[in-house]
């Protein structure tokens, strides 16, 4: 489930820049409001086990890199980074 997430923003991603690389911004706005809601739903999913976890921490670092200009984006990805530790710490312990 949070892998065909991650596929699914992956391919939106793709897809926007394509659009505008080709010009064609009319569309964007439509696949830009999908991105967004495709984010806020793996940002949200709760991992149900330490695999998913770990996908979720790699999706984040994947995405904070590409991110790295926008402050705001970078601090709630560090926060949502060190929240999937800390649950995934209390789990083993």
């Amino acid at each position: 489930m949070l892998l065909d997430k991650i596929e699914q923003f992956r391919l939106l991603r793709s897809r926007i820049e394509d659009l505008l690389l080709a010009g064609d911004d009319g569309k964007v706005a439509d696949l830009d409001q999908q991105l967004s809601a495709c984010l806020q739903s793996i940002l949200g999913h709760s991992a149900a086990s330490a695999a998913e976890s770990r996908l979720k921490v790699e999706f984040v670092l994947e995405l904070l890199v590409t991110e790295l200009d926008r402050t705001s984006t970078v601090d709630s990805l560090v926060e949502l980074i060190l929240s999937e530790f800390d649950k995934t710490f209390a789990e083993v312990s």
